[in-house]
């Protein structure tokens, strides 16, 4: 009987044994599916990582090439600036070099139209000195002519008069 009791306490301890293994087995299997969901979506969260870095990579080369287009762009712009600039710097040089001359020129054409206006005022004194003469010689000449005529007139009628005597 006594046996039996080890027998019965053996399957007992054997059966609890059984059920702790296959209690552990539940559980190993419950963390395998665990491990499998985390590989899984670790390997998903991976893949997106990767392909936002593989995104990245290209938006990062589509903005050097833009970076680049942009630079080259603003080199062109500041060289296109620096010769206007220098275009306008010349002919600034110039316009104030032609508005020297003109300065020149227009004090050159004042001086002279000055010097015309005073001959123009000599020969004006002079026409009218020249009228005044020519006025006073048809004067002298008039008067001239009139005592002439008073003086033919007086001998014509000395004359007469000697004739009537």
């Amino acid at each position: 009987a006594e046996s039996a009791l080890k027998i019965g306490a053996a399957q007992k301890e054997l059966n609890e044994c059984l059920k702790s293994v296959e209690e552990a087995e539940k559980k190993l299997h419950e963390k395998k599916q665990e491990r499998e969901v985390y590989i899984s979506q670790s390997t998903e969260a991976l893949a997106k990582l990767q392909e936002g870095m593989v995104q990245q990579s290209a938006e990062k080369e589509r903005l050097m090439v833009q970076i680049e287009e942009s630079q080259r762009e603003l080199d062109t712009v500041k060289k296109r600036k620096d010769e206007r600039l220098t275009s306008l710097r010349t002919e600034l040089e110039e316009s104030r070099g032609n508005i020297e001359k003109l300065e020149e020129e227009t004090a050159a054409v004042t001086a002279k139209l000055r010097e015309l206006e005073r001959e123009r005022l000599k020969a004006l004194k002079a026409e009218a000195s020249r009228r005044q003469e020519e006025e006073a010689e048809r004067k002298q000449k008039e008067a001239q002519e009139a005592a002439a005529k008073a003086a033919m007139k007086s001998d014509k009628k000395g004359k007469k008069d000697k004739k009537k005597k």
